[in-house]
């Protein structure tokens, strides 16, 4: 159900825009916008959804939080991605203590078991799903969509 309004309101949107005069992208450059869309909001935003239906909120900030893990992760292991350095690694590490804290009080973990695994596994697959998107919208920045409206890009994405 909650893919159905997503696509309703890429649709809508992407039709108000077109209304206002805006440039669309060509139908060259839907697949990648329809990868982003599944990337960033299906796995990304969909997983953390799910998460939150299981367990506390506090829980599930703590889970997304290694998200920064990830893309640093993600981005060295590509070509042309930044190195991880001593500095970096500290600063992931003091963020991501910062976030504990800040939930500390919040974070009740329950029963465990298969559930609580699976949420741990859903909030990890939202990081990574942000992490290459992310990564994947930066290397796309640079090529067909330097000109590109930020709306009728997330407009795209929920559609597609």
């Amino acid at each position: 159900m909650a893919a159905i309004r997503w696509i309703v309101a890429g649709g809508l949107l992407i039709a108000v825009l077109k209304l206002r005069g805006e440039r669309m992208p060509h139908r060259r450059e839907w697949p990648s916008l329809t990868l982003l869309g599944i990337l960033l909001l299906g796995f990304g935003n969909g997983a953390v959804v799910w998460a939150e239906l299981t367990v506390p909120s506090g829980l599930t900030a703590v889970l997304v939080a290694t998200s920064p893990f990830w893309m640093v992760g993600i981005d060295a292991l590509m070509p042309d991605g930044a190195r991880l350095t001593l500095r970096r690694t500290l600063g992931l590490v003091i963020g991501f203590a910062g976030i504990v804290m800040l939930v500390w009080p919040e974070i009740q973990v329950g029963e465990g078991g298969r559930a609580f695994l699976g949420v741990v596994v859903a909030a990890q697959v939202a990081c990574i799903g942000w992490a290459v998107g992310s990564s994947y919208a930066r290397k796309r920045g640079r090529g067909e969509a330097k000109d590109e409206n930020v709306l009728i890009t997330a407009a795209f994405e929920m559609w597609g």
